[in-house]
């Protein structure tokens, strides 16, 4: 998992590496690495209140998409890196697109 702006900033790390069990979702990495981490990250991840994920993106497969979207349910493949974000603005699908290429060859998304 590669960490960027505000995740990178709190953890201090640009990068959580773990083995994830077969049949893991985005949602199942996200709760390991923050035992990982600890609660800087947990922090990012989820209101400290209502337990709810909290906006952020996360790269995968090629697509940028909102934490509270549906993404989280997504099986993780072996050796998938997952990108981790800040939230941003409307209208920054295709540069973020691009800047994920250059920051991690294997994104390959329209």
């Amino acid at each position: 998992m590669r960490l960027y702006t505000l995740f990178r900033t709190a953890t201090g790390v640009e990068e959580i590496k773990q083995e994830v069990p077969q049949g893991s979702t985005i949602y199942h990495v996200l709760c390991s690495a923050a035992e990982r981490v600890g609660p800087a990250f947990r922090d990012l991840i989820w209101d400290k209140e209502t337990g709810r994920i909290l906006p952020f993106l996360i790269g995968v497969k090629g697509r940028i998409e909102p934490s509270t979207g549906g993404i989280l349910n997504e099986i993780v493949e072996d050796s998938e890196v997952l990108i981790l974000m800040d939230p941003v603005g409307g209208g920054l699908k295709k540069p973020l697109k691009g800047l994920l290429n250059k920051i991690h060859p294997s994104y390959m998304g329209d």
